[in-house]
């Protein structure tokens, strides 16, 4: 009776155990369907026995076709010879991991971190596996794709002509690329831990105004371009060009600069060859204009004695002659004036103040009209125009463009002349006799008259200076015109608040 008893209880607690089995692979299941990557058991057979949803969605199979079978008939035969060793070390009780391959239903090709977890009985047999199978495709091609870039930006910077680096917060250097070393002919580790200033050669370079500019932008944290200095090395020194952007880190945080340095020694030097080759040109053209006043002087002076003094005694043909020689003199007097002019413009030093164009372009043209008043002429001018520059050569500027404007006015037409801002740049507009724009090529260069019409006198010099005082403040000039329908000369310079 009582082993009838004890057999009952054994047979309750078989059954017991296996409702606890079901319930507890019930409740597995469904926590490794809701887990994050796929689950597949396999037992020692190499049978898979269980399926996650997360595996049909990886293998793109449903868990009906899968479950039962072995991992050889689902697998590729060539993939299975290469994983069959993992399965066979998971199988003998150790913990795999490896990263694969994997061939999905639809022939697309997903990158899978796979970890194999030996599955053991109460007595210590292994019965089988749990897989637990990660796609990492995104991060396989991330990682590809930065190695690819990186590799892209070692090549580029060993190809380049320039050198790469990158700052801290108070512009110590702390990365150079190799490139550094083949242009300068001195290590990276020499150059870590300095800052610019520890680098400049202070007897050559001296141009306060550029490293003001420079420490700005760094407090500012904005980008800057061309910081050119001289850069003093353990033997020598070169002329470099500095272009950075701020780097920030993920959290907003300034971290310092990056950048790129460019060799411009041998741009610096050609400047300078340059700058001496134009004062000696200025030199020369100066000297030779002011040695030709004294004869202008002179031959006009003693036309005109004659004119005054031996009059009665002269037939009218030699007054005639003698006056076309006091007028040659007086052009030729005017036309030294104007060169001696141009070269003043290129020699005098640019101060940059904050100038009010319209306040000075109304100076000029009351004076035009003090010296030439022409009655029901007209000047407006748009709202305040403040551009950075020198006070006396924009002065100079205006005044020309100002009588250039009034001299090609219509015939028995009052000259209207318009100071304007348009689209970024000013403009000097009159509704005068105009051009044909086939010539305006002509019209900036020194001697070059677009009219030959005698009732508009000129020696082809305004316009040039012009040309020469735009330039100077980095800006440029050009012309729009029409035949009879005025002309508009445009010209850009540095907006008030903003350096050079």
């Amino acid at each position: 009776m009582a082993s009838t008893d004890d057999g009952r209880e054994r047979a309750a607690a078989r059954r017991a155990a296996t409702v606890a089995r079901r319930l507890q692979g019930r409740a597995l299941g469904a926590i490794a369907d809701a887990a994050q990557g796929a689950f597949v058991y396999v037992d020692r057979h190499e049978r898979i026995r269980y399926f996650s949803a997360g595996a049909e969605v990886l293998y793109g199979l449903p868990r009906a076709e899968m479950v039962g079978r072995t991992v050889r008939e689902v697998t590729r035969p060539e993939a299975y010879e290469r994983y069959s060793a993992y399965i066979g070390r998971a199988l003998a009780g150790d913990l795999v991991e490896y990263d694969r391959r994997l061939r999905r239903a639809d022939g697309s090709e997903r990158f899978v971190r796979a970890r194999l977890v030996p599955h053991r009985s109460w007595e210590g047999e292994v019965r089988g596996y749990l897989g637990h199978f990660v796609d990492v495709t995104d991060l396989v091609e991330a990682n590809a794709a930065a190695e690819l870039s990186q590799a892209r930006f070692a090549d580029f910077a060993r190809a380049s002509g320039d050198w790469f680096w990158e700052s801290d917060t108070d512009g110590r250097l702390v990365w150079l690329s190799e490139s550094v070393e083949r242009i300068t002919g001195v290590t990276r580790t020499w150059f870590l831990g300095k800052t610019p200033a520890d680098l400049v050669d202070p007897v050559v370079d001296a141009d306060r105004e550029a490293w003001r500019q420079r420490a700005l932008a760094r407090e500012r944290r904005e980008p800057y371009r061309g910081f050119r200095y001289c850069l003093r090395l353990p033997r020598g020194s070169l002329w470099i060009a500095n272009s950075g952007v701020p780097r920030f880190d993920a959290s907003g945080a300034f971290g310092g600069y990056r950048g790129t340095t460019t060799d411009i020694s041998e741009q610096v030097r050609l400047e300078e060859a340059t700058r001496t080759a134009l004062r000696d040109l200025e030199s020369f053209s100066y000297s030779v204009s002011h040695d030709l006043r004294a004869p202008a002087r002179a031959i006009n002076g003693f036309a005109s004695i004659i004119i005054e003094d031996h009059a009665a005694a002269l037939p009218a043909e030699a007054h005639r002659l003698l006056h076309r020689i006091v007028d040659a003199g007086r052009d030729m007097g005017a036309l030294v004036d104007a060169l001696l002019a141009l070269g003043r413009v290129s020699r005098q030093e640019l101060l940059r103040v904050e100038v009010d164009l319209c306040a000075l372009a109304r100076q000029v043209w009351d004076e035009c009209e003090e010296r030439t008043p022409s009655p029901g002429a007209r000047f407006a001018t748009a709202s305040p125009i403040v551009a950075n520059g020198d006070p006396v050569l924009l002065r100079m500027l205006l005044r020309n463009l100002i009588e250039n404007a009034r001299k090609y006015a219509k015939p028995g037409v009052p000259p209207a002349v318009e100071l304007l801002s348009v689209d970024g740049h000013l403009c000097v507009a009159d509704q005068g006799i105009g051009f044909d724009m086939m010539h305006a090529g002509r019209l900036f260069t020194p001697f070059q008259r677009l009219h030959a019409d005698p009732r508009y006198d000129g020696n082809g010099i305004g316009l040039a200076i012009v040309r020469k005082i735009v330039e100077r403040h980095g800006g440029r000039v050009w012309a729009t015109a029409e035949p009879g329908r005025g002309a508009e000369i445009r010209f850009t310079l540095v907006p008030a608040g903003i350096s050079p």
